[in-house]
């Protein structure tokens, strides 16, 4: 059995789906934190905006620590300038242009995908745990995340942890 974990665990994308989860629940905490704070609401373009960024921020601190050490193991070489620097930009771009962009796509204009959502919700019976604001922004919050998710995917192992441009 620890020769199947092991070998599973070798696999660079297990490992960054891994982390992604750790991540995800890292962004998500915060984000749910920063939303009962501010009362954002669906509408409230700038709130989610500044509740998504705060999530977004903390997420990529773990996430530069954990892609680093775990996935593309690139412990051996310093941190330097560049490194750090061309991973907060494609961060940036994941984080806040690519997430928060279909964040806001999916919760405007795709009433037909958070509606389908919440009457899984409400099916569930969760509907009394979960407002329909609530389930609407973090639907929108997981198409978002997937997406950015395989953009940093491609882009640290093209552009950050890619050890031929080193």
């Amino acid at each position: 059995m620890k020769n199947i974990i092991d070998k599973i665990l070798q696999k660079r994308f297990v490992r960054f789906f891994m982390v992604g989860v750790w991540n995800t629940l890292v962004d998500l905490t915060v984000l749910t934190i920063m939303i009962k704070i501010t009362n954002a609401q669906p509408d409230q373009t700038l709130k989610l905006v500044l509740c998504n960024t705060v999530s977004g921020t903390c997420s990529i601190l773990s996430s530069f620590m954990m892609n680093r050490y775990f996935v593309f193991k690139d412990s051996k070489n310093p941190i330097e300038g560049k490194k750090f620097a061309t991973f907060v930009v494609v961060s940036i771009i994941g984080a806040y242009g690519i997430n928060n962009t279909v964040l806001n796509l999916v919760v405007l204009h795709m009433t037909w995908l958070t509606d389908f959502t919440y009457s899984v919700v409400s099916f569930l019976g969760l509907n009394t745990i979960f407002s329909k604001d609530f389930v609407t922004i973090f639907t929108g919050k997981a198409i978002a995340g997937l997406c950015s998710m395989l953009w940093s995917f491609w882009a640290y192992g093209k552009f950050v942890f890619n050890k031929e441009s080193e």
